[in-house]
């Protein structure tokens, strides 16, 4: 199903739903993802293949940008749902992640970590290859760039430092709010409180 001004325009395999102006617009004709779903305005743009992808939001699950790589080989079973929510998932090792919220692994930059589940906005926007991290909360894990095996539970935790450092410690715990809030370096570290 095809919904809207180039809503998958290019793709020659079906099994996917695209509704909202230019959503699953870069599908490739022979690589065309299977079984996705984007609905919003943008929602797959530059996605040019994968397999069970969801994208629901202006932008969700875009594929980064013309700037970036053109299009993108998103691999399999992603769920993005909000304003941006997995903008930049670009290559095929990107699998099984979540992204729920605004701008949520929003990165502006090529995302590639695997298994990562954000909730909230901003919640991991910044993770390019970190993968099996957990952030629930606002701005929870946001400025994470490379770490792994996170777990972030609150409004700001494991927010990393606001001006400038990136988060790119591993198996740090952060629950409630603001905990391990200029964290930039650290593993193995576990923090309870506000």
């Amino acid at each position: 199903v095809a919904i809207g001004t180039s809503a998958g325009n290019t793709a020659t395999n079906y099994n996917g739903t695209y509704v909202g102006n230019t959503a699953g617009q870069g599908l490739d004709q022979v690589n065309s993802s299977t079984r996705s779903c984007f609905i919003g305005d943008g929602s797959g743009l530059y996605i040019e293949s994968g397999v069970a992808n969801t994208g629901l939001g202006a932008y969700a699950l875009q594929g980064g940008s013309a700037g970036l790589t053109g299009k993108s080989t998103v691999s399999a079973e992603n769920v993005a749902i909000g304003y941006k929510a997995g903008y930049s998932f670009t290559t095929n090792t990107t699998n099984g992640c979540i992204a729920i919220g605004a701008n949520a692994m929003g990165s502006s930059t090529a995302s590639t970590g695997y298994g990562n589940v954000t909730i909230g906005g901003y919640a991991g926007q910044n993770l390019t290859s970190g993968s099996a991290n957990l952030y629930y909360g606002y701005s929870a894990g946001r400025y994470g760039t490379t770490g792994s095996g996170n777990v972030g539970l609150g409004n700001n935790a494991l927010v990393g430092n606001y001006s400038g450092d990136k988060f790119t410690g591993s198996s740090n715990v952060g629950v409630g709010e603001s905990t391990g809030y200029n964290l930039s370096t650290g593993t193995n570290n576990v923090m309870v409180g506000s």
